[in-house]
């Protein structure tokens, strides 16, 4: 095996990161599958894709089929990757595998042609590549942690506009607030990590070990005890 990959430093900030089984499967997929369309037995296996089993995963990576199985099961329900079954094999797909390791000529060409204003974001565990500019600013919670949580918004990757209204969306406000405080107030957060988004999800999640309710929107109809500037 020769060649290399891109590996973006916000992998440190996935949720799955201090899951080592998942993070070590992870990376071998990353260097094990096509980096070119080829013909397996006359079906086409393309660029991001594998051809592999449980016990050939296992015995390239070290672990046990139930732990191949149950860290599959976490990428694919993390969006990292896609799986087609038969009888004989699986076929495992990298969803962002373009995205993440192939330069297009079209790419570099919009690269260098970037104004000052704005600024390349990689976030390598929701996986995207994502150019914001000055108008990511206009969001109500972005602006709220402008105001409350400075520190975030000064990490190497802040929130964008989509990023800060899935949190709305999907998180109670009340702890949402209280994540990004202690965040704000944690004296490593921005040496230690890269993207604010996957740095608040990670924090949520370590809360939500210690209480399952942690974070969820209350129901429509409680009447609500926090009402955040962004609501």
């Amino acid at each position: 095996m020769s060649g290399y990959i891109k590996l973006f430093r916000s992998i440190v900030d996935w949720e799955f990161w201090d899951d080592h089984n998942t993070t070590r499967l992870l990376i071998y997929l990353l260097v094990s599958v096509n980096h070119e369309p080829k013909i397996w037995r006359g079906v086409e296996i393309k660029a991001g894709e594998l051809i592999t089993s449980y016990e050939k995963l296992a015995a390239a990576t070290g672990l046990t089929v139930s732990q191949v199985r149950r860290s599959l099961s976490c990428l694919e329900h993390d969006k990292q990757i896609t799986r087609k079954t038969t009888n004989k094999h699986q076929a495992v797909t990298l969803v962002k595998w373009e995205e993440l390791q192939l330069e297009t000529k079209q790419n570099r060409r919009q690269k260098s042609s970037k104004t000052a204003t704005t600024k390349e974001v990689y976030i390598s565990t929701n996986v995207d590549n994502i150019q914001e500019d000055s108008s990511e600013k206009s969001h109500s919670l972005i602006l709220w942690i402008e105001k409350n949580a400075p520190r975030v918004n000064q990490m190497n990757e802040p929130f964008t506009i989509e990023q800060a209204e899935r949190v709305k969306q999907e998180y109670n406000a009340k702890h949402t607030a209280e994540v990004l405080e202690s965040m704000h107030n944690y004296k490593k957060l921005i040496s230690d990590n890269q993207s604010a988004y996957l740095t608040f999800l990670n924090w949520m999640r370590r809360r939500q070990k210690t209480d399952s309710t942690y974070g969820l929107k209350q129901e429509e109809n409680d009447k609500p005890k926090f009402k955040a500037a962004w609501q």
